[in-house]
């Protein structure tokens, strides 16, 4: 059972920037509504991306963004981990995590067609 103390309101926009030498790039993915779900130590993001007509490459937008999620978490525990310069061993300090690491899942996606 979710209750409303479970969840959470999240930013809708999703953005990724990267630099190759001097040239910063952006993506940006804006969704219709972003929420964490929290019961105990399980955690959950739901997206929903309402349509009026059928978006053909809506599977891609979907990945991309689940991408961006997996990506940004990974980014803020790899600061994280070497600010704390606690990894072991070569694999952990090349990934920036740790060893059985898990990332909260970024895969529930929703998709009304109106």
């Amino acid at each position: 059972m979710i209750r409303p103390q479970d969840v959470q309101e999240l930013d809708s926009v999703i953005s990724r920037t990267r630099r190759s030498g001097t040239v910063l790039r952006a993506d940006v993915n804006i969704l219709d509504l972003m929420r964490k779900v929290q019961r105990k130590c399980h955690a959950v993001l739901i997206a929903l991306q309402n349509q009026t007509d059928i978006h053909y490459a809506m599977p891609v937008r979907v990945m991309n963004a689940d991408a961006i999620g997996y990506y940004e978490q990974w980014k803020k525990r790899q600061r994280i981990h070497r600010e704390a310069a606690d990894l072991k061993g070569s694999a952990e300090f090349l990934s920036g995590i740790r060893k059985g690491e898990w990332m909260i899942p970024c895969a529930a996606w929703l998709r009304i067609i109106r």
